[in-house]
This record gives C-alpha cells, structure tokens and sequence, in this order.
C-alpha cells in the first residue's frame, strides 16, 4: 500500500513537471517569437526614438568638434586616435561576439545564459585590461610619443572595461525593442563626454581632454544601462551555454578584428611612417565625413534585431532590407553630391585653413562612405542568418588589399592615398552583395540605380554652378542656402522618378497610429 501510494505521488510529481515545463515553453515561445506586424510596429516606434536621439547627440558631437577643432591642434587628434587604437586593439578579445550572439537568440535568453556571458566577458576584460599595461610603454617608444601618453593610454583601458559591464544591459534592451530607455542613456553619455572635453580643452588639458571624458561618460552610461534594466550580476556559469555563444560570437568577432586592422592603418602604419600630424588629418577626415553617414546611422542599429527576430519571415526581411538600402543611399548620396563641389569651401569656413590638407582625404571618405550603405544592411542579414563566414571572408580580404596598397603608396601619393584605399575596400565588399542577392532574392542595384543617376547629374550641375557663379567665394549663410536648395531639388527629382515612393514611406512612417504597447517586458 505504502509502495502504490508513492508510486502515485510519483506519477503526480511527473505530471505537474510536464505541465509546468509545457506552460514555461509556451511563454518563452509566445514572450521570444513576433508577427511582422509586431516587428515593423516596434521598427516604426523604435526608428521614431532613435532619430530623436540622434539628432541630439550629433548636433553635441559636432558642436564639440568645431571647439576642439579649435583649442586642440592635429597632434593632440594625432596621439589620441594612436591611443585609442591602442587600447580598441585589445578590446576586441573583451568581447568575442557573445553579445551579437544573445541578441540572435530567438528564444528568450534563460538566466545562466546571461550570467554565463557576463562573466565570460568579465575574464576577456580582465586579460585585456593586463595586455594594455604591459603594451603600453612599447606602444609609446614605437610611435616616439611623450611618456604622458603612457598614463593616457592606460587611463582609456580602464574605461574600456568599465564599458563591458554595458554589454548585456544593451542587448536585454534591443532584443525588447525598448529604444527609448538606450537612446536615453546615450544622450547622457553624449552629454557627459561633449562637456567635459569642451571644459578640459578651454583649461590647456591637451590630448587628457580626450581621455578624461571617455572614462567618465562610458561610466556614466554603465550606471544608468543597470538602474533601467536592473540587472544585477549573480555568479553563475555554465559551460555548455558558454560555448554555444561563443561559436557564433568568435566568427562574428573575427569579422570585427579584421575590420578593426583594416582600419588600423591609420594610427599603425600612417602614424609610424608619417607622424602624428597624418594622423590627426587622416582621423579629421574620416571623422567629419561619417557626419552623412550618422545621419541613417539609427536604421542601422535596427537591421541586426530585427533580421534575428524574423529569421522564419523572409518576405519581410527581403522587404526590410531592400528598404533599408534604399533610404540609406538616397540620404548619403545626396548629401555627398551636394557637398562635395563646395568641400574645400565648407572646410575653411568651418574648421579653419589648417584643415585644408585633409580635403581631398574627406572627398574620398564621403564616396566611400556612399558605397558602403549598400553593403551594410547586407552584412547585418548575413550575420543574422547565420552566414558571419561571408563578412569575416570579406573583411578579411579588404584588409590584406588596404594595408597591402599603403605600404607601396603612402610614399609616392602620400596621405590622399588612404583615401584612394577606402574606396577601393568598399567597392571590393560589393561583393558580399552579389553573394547574398539569391539567397535572399534581393535586389540592391535596381534600388539605387536612379538614386545614383540623379546623384551624379546633382554634383556635376552644381560645379558648373560653382565656376560660374563664383560660389567658391561665398560665405557660411551663402553656402548654407545653396546647400538646402541643392538638396531640395535632388530630393524632388529623385521621388518622382522613383514614383513618389520615398514620399509615401515617409508619410506612413510619420502618421502611423499605434494603440498602447507595453515596452516593458520582462527581461
């Protein structure tokens, strides 16, 4: 009797279980899987927010930048970036994609899985943070700088580990949507760095102006991310679920290395053979020809969390990201034909005249940074569909090409030829595009074929218009007005020839009425 009664209370435990796991699944599956209806609602409300906080911050950063272009010269920029790349070298083994490989879950992240990453990242952190100490001396003697830049350099490494304590935080909110609490928390990290620096700069801190405020914002940031998504670190780990990230992660990461070197030609190779004053040109251009760039910048940080959460839904990604390609083109093609007949003209009016050298660099920058909006939804598809192989592949390879063609050009061509190389890295990453066009039935060249006709025909108009009307002579208020009306009238023909599509998105993009969302699920 004694036996049987157990032996039912045994069947009954067994069936409670069973029913406990069947009603945990069904949520995880209902609170992890969304209807296109709800991914473009969330897109649309997301998008919404981050342009907000993009125009926010960009108009900080480039306020920043006009008055430190100011009190700092091209040697304080110089040493900075080398300082920067320093540090950014390591930083990558603090990471190792394990937080692009939790927001590609398409289950809801159990508790293990999130404690697992973080103190997996706390272990790269902590080999990082060792590597730049004992690197930074020979650093410094390398590229001949002052022993300050020592101290400089380990100061930014400590803030770079601060900065993966806002790893997990920032993937719990992506992967909810919940844009609005992130982009508060970056306007504040914005805040903090433009102010601090704008006040170290104006007291003679020199290059620490840079350092300081790095250190101080990315705290910022950090404090704020765990007070919204009141994630407390727990000590858990499982290895098992460890590896599973990192698979993904260490060949998604890989990608970003190679991207990382590609980029690294400046600061290591410029900077060695040139000096820090190359550089400080070479990171202006690039730095102030992105500015088109940031300004699609908030559909990028979409393309990644929403290709992951509708994998099984490949009309909508083909739709998404045939989209995504169109408006980033439009936006950055136009920008860029309008500026660049008036580029030497708008550089002296702003910056100064000892900016003038790094011109035909930003002329450059901007066409590649054209070429580069068609691969960039592309790659976020490819990792989000479990392709990371093709951008590791590619990256790969346009960094032997780059940093091959500057070591036997930086001589002859000097720094215009860093220029020359973005675009020619771009255009060879096309080719990611052409690789993925039939996996994914997408069409990228039929969605900037006339964009890019209207582009040419804009920039060769306008320096005719330049040469005739003597434009270069003009000034800020001049230059602004030629500008708007340039770009008013590409945006126009470019609409109707398109068949006022553009118009159309835009307009249901900005009318469209939700009901109530609760933005706060549970995390």
């Amino acid at each position: 009797m004694l036996s049987y009664t157990r032996s039912c209370q045994s069947r009954a435990l067994d069936l409670v279980m069973n029913a406990v796991e069947t009603y945990e699944e069904v949520e995880l599956r209902a609170s992890s899987e969304l209807s296109a209806s709800e991914i473009v609602q969330r897109s649309d409300q997301g998008l919404k927010v981050l342009l907000a906080r993009h125009v926010v911050t960009k108009l900080l950063t480039l306020a920043s930048n006009i008055v430190l272009a100011r009190f700092l010269s091209p040697s304080d920029f110089g040493t900075f970036g080398i300082a920067v790349f320093t540090v950014t070298m390591f930083s990558l083994l603090a990471d190792g994609g394990l937080g692009a490989a939790l927001l590609r879950l398409q289950r809801t992240p159990t508790e293990i899985q999130k404690h697992s990453l973080f103190w997996s990242q706390c272990v790269l952190s902590l080999s990082q943070i060792l590597l730049v100490q004992l690197l930074a001396a020979p650093v410094a003697q390398f590229y001949k700088l002052s022993p300050d830049t020592v101290l400089i350099i380990r100061v930014i490494s400590l803030g770079s580990v601060v900065s993966v304590f806002r790893t997990l935080p920032t993937i719990l909110l992506e992967r909810e949507f919940r844009f609005a609490e992130q982009a508060s928390v970056e306007v504040w990290e914005c805040l903090t760095y433009s102010v601090l620096t704008i006040l170290l700069a104006i007291n003679h801190f020199g290059v620490w102006s840079f350092a300081l405020s790095s250190v101080m914002s990315q705290t910022v940031s950090v404090l704020l991310l765990f007070k919204i998504t009141r994630y407390i670190p727990r000590f858990g780990y499982n290895w098992s679920e460890a590896r599973a990230l990192l698979k993904f992660g260490m060949q998604y990461q890989l990608g970003n290395v190679f991207i990382f070197l590609r980029d690294a030609l400046n600061p290591c190779l410029v900077g060695f053979m040139l000096g820090p004053v190359s550089v400080g040109l070479i990171n202006f251009a690039t730095q102030t020809g992105a500015y088109a760039n940031q300004l699609v910048a908030p559909f990028a940080r979409l393309y990644f969390p929403i290709f992951c959460r509708a994998q099984s839904q490949p009309d909508l990604i083909q739709r998404a990201c045939e989209t995504a390609v169109r408006w980033n083109f439009v936006v950055v093609a136009g920008l860029t034909c309008i500026a660049l007949p008036l580029l030497d003209v708008w550089v002296i009016h702003v910056f100064g005249e000892k900016w003038t050298p790094a011109v035909p660099i930003l002329a450059c920058v901007l066409v590649a940074n054209t070429f580069g909006t068609l691969t960039g939804p592309v790659i976020a598809l490819s990792n989000a569909l479990n392709r990371s192989d093709l951008p590791m592949k590619i990256s790969a390879l346009t960094t032997i090409l780059s940093w091959g063609l500057l070591i036997f050009t930086v001589k002859p061509m000097g720094i215009v030829c860093f220029g020359l190389i973005q675009i020619v890295s771009q255009l060879v990453q096309l080719s990611i595009v052409k690789k993925l066009e039939p996996i994914c039935k997408i069409r990228v060249w039929h969605c900037v074929s006339r964009t890019a006709a209207v582009g040419v025909l804009s920039s060769l108009i306008l320096l005719i218009c330049r040469n005739t009307l003597h434009l270069s002579q003009c000034n800020i208020p001049a230059l602004i007005v030629v500008s708007v009306v340039s770009l008013c009238v590409y945006s126009f023909v470019v609409n109707a020839i398109w068949g006022g599509i553009f118009w159309r998105e835009l307009s249901a993009f900005v009318w469209r009425k939700y009901g109530a969302t609760d933005h706060r699920a549970a995390i």
